[in-house]
């Protein structure tokens, strides 16, 4: 199975916008406002963006950092 069928299957609502946000966010990084746990940030790192995600919640932050090592995290 490749990488995208992955992604696809894991998450088919987000998979279905990939294509479209790599063309709009054309190299630079992706922001994800309400983050929570980190999972659909693990699907944009995985397609390959650089992401930078923010949530209200400390604990989700905490979450999604264990998560998704190489993605940014802000609590705000």
């Amino acid at each position: 199975m490749s990488p995208t069928a992955d992604l696809a299957t894991r998450d088919p609502w987000l998979a279905r916008w990939l294509d479209l946000i790599a063309e709009r966010a054309a190299g630079l990084p992706v922001l994800e406002l309400g983050c929570g746990g980190g999972r659909d940030t693990a699907v944009l790192v995985e397609a390959g963006h650089r992401v930078v995600a923010i949530d209200l919640s400390t604990r989700a932050i905490a979450k999604a950092r264990a998560r998704v090592q190489t993605a940014e995290f802000h609590c705000q």
